[in-house]
């Protein structure tokens, strides 16, 4: 069993969202991600981990909200993975504790590996759901957090590495 609040890796006074990764018996998402007592759903309005900066817009400036949309990840179970190996995501741009369908989602997927994530969206950043996380290519699910530093010198370099396929 594993269930990590992957926040915890980064400094307290940085501004972040919320990630969270499940990977062990199946479990009910609901179990992992809605009702623990600081599931990744409660730090998304009340994420205690993050300092008050007056600079910042409200909702970023007083560090306790993550309401810029969300996004769960899960594969089906191991019997099921045979037949299709690809996870399933679903994202919104409504806060996750407004959301009604993933309450519903929530009480009915059981999976072994759960991601889930709450935003928090820097100013100048879009709110869309192309921005929650987790995403997914193929069999891969993958979330991160923050920026690549330096992107833009070696955005050239990785591109020229992809394939025509990847690209």
């Amino acid at each position: 069993l594993l269930l990590f609040d992957l926040s915890l890796l980064v400094k307290k006074d940085k501004k972040m969202c919320r990630l969270m990764a499940y990977i062990g018996e199946p479990s009910l998402l609901a179990d992992v991600v809605l009702w623990p007592e600081r599931s990744v759903i409660k730090q998304s309005y009340d994420a205690r981990e993050r300092k008050n900066n007056p600079l910042l817009p409200f909702h970023l400036g007083h560090g306790n909200l993550n309401g810029d949309g969300f996004g769960i990840g899960w594969f089906n179970q191991e019997e099921r993975r045979a037949k299709d190996p690809t996870p399933c995501v679903f994202t919104s741009i409504t806060p996750a504790w407004n959301n009604e369908n993933l309450s519903r989602l929530g009480t009915k997927i059981v999976s072994p590996l759960i991601f889930a994530h709450v935003r928090a969206a820097y100013p100048g950043m879009p709110v869309s759901e192309q921005n929650c996380h987790p995403f997914q290519w193929g069999r891969y699910l993958w979330m991160h957090n923050g920026v690549v530093g330096g992107f833009s010198q070696i955005r050239r370099t990785l591109i020229g590495l992809l394939s025509e396929t990847a690209y």
